[in-house]
């Protein structure tokens, strides 16, 4: 069973799909309990329509997907505004009750009244949308100098934050195709030059939102603790970059999981536990089984550099929860 971190809210209204329709309809804020968040088990990376899942232990059936936006109102109608969210509509099994799943954060817009659902009988793939790298053009320290991300290949070397020599076992791009209404998920996160202290990053970084970098220096006995991009975002000079066009992440895997420099910033190398090697395109998993096998992990745990931390425990940790995160910027991509 793989476990995805979420947040979610109980729905007390009356139902608005409890079979296989669509349905659109505005949801009074007021219908919807606190916000919680939780580990959600699964089979897989797929939420078929009818499946069974566990929601922080409770046993619960997939009814459907779609969307969830704030919802303004304007003279005497309700308009949407603000960033739609995904939505994955599940039922508790003992109680009954309907529980509205946010695999990419909560819906929020200051002065909302209502949310705009948009709901329909189908599955979620929670890795959909979901890829991990850097964007193309990012220069990462090697022991020659900086060489841009995708001209790094297996057998070349990097040095990691502290200086040692790294080798790359597996490089991997993964290409995405964005526009304004459908790439919430996809788009990366944008650190502007010094984000993430002085000279960190040394030039404006992209990385895709759910790669993981360092939170702050960790203060005396604490361990160190890598959270995804998104997490980061409302931090000053931290946004969304809501670009459109077509967009390549790459990914280093290196002979041990390290922290890499990424135009002078510290991010996480690839780290191939199953939820991540989910994410990649079969033929992807194979290289980097055969690239694990061919550097000695065959039969071994390849170790974590640090814990890692969900989307919404990176905010609490940054003092960013329970705000929402900001608005992107749409531009094009290159």
């Amino acid at each position: 069973m793989a476990e995805w971190h979420v947040v979610y809210q109980v729905f007390g209204g009356a139902p608005l799909a409890a079979g296989p329709v669509c349905v659109r309809a505005a949801v009074l804020r007021d219908d919807l309990g606190e916000l919680r968040e939780g580990a959600l088990s699964v089979d897989g990376v797929v939420l078929a329509v009818g499946a069974r899942v566990t929601l922080r232990g409770a046993v619960c059936t997939v009814l459907g997907s779609g969307h969830i936006q704030p919802g303004m109102p304007l003279l005497d109608v309700i308009e949407t505004e603000g960033e739609a969210r995904d939505l994955i509509l599940l039922q508790q099994e003992d109680s009954g009750e309907m529980l509205y799943v946010y695999p990419q954060g909560a819906p929020h817009a200051p002065g909302m009244v209502a949310l705009i659902v948009d709901l329909a009988p189908l599955g979620y793939r929670l890795d959909a949308g979901c890829p991990l790298g850097l964007v193309a053009g990012t220069e990462i320290l090697t022991p020659t100098g900086a060489r841009k991300v995708q001209t790094l290949v297996a057998g070349d070397r990097v040095l990691d934050a502290s200086g040692a020599e790294r080798v790359v076992i597996w490089a991997g791009v993964a290409e995405v195709d964005l526009d304004p209404h459908t790439s919430n998920s996809v788009a990366p996160v944008r650190f502007e030059v010094g984000a993430l202290g002085a000279g960190h990053p040394m030039r404006p970084l992209k990385l895709s939102p759910l790669q993981h970098l360092p939170l702050p220096e960790p203060g005396a006995g604490e361990a160190l603790c890598l959270g995804p991009a998104l997490g980061f975002v409302g931090l000053p000079g931290v946004r969304m970059a809501h670009l459109t066009g077509r967009l390549a992440y790459h990914h280093l895997l290196l002979d041990r999981h390290a922290l890499i420099l990424a135009n002078g910033a510290a991010v996480e190398s690839l780290y191939p536990c199953p939820e991540i090697i989910a994410r990649l395109a079969p033929e992807r998993r194979v290289e980097v089984h055969a690239a694990l096998a061919a550097a000695g992990h065959a039969g071994r745990t390849y170790p974590s550099l640090a814990e890692t931390l969900g989307v919404w425990q990176t905010r609490r940790a940054l003092a960013l929860w329970p705000e929402a995160i900001p608005e992107p910027e749409i531009r094009l991509a290159g």
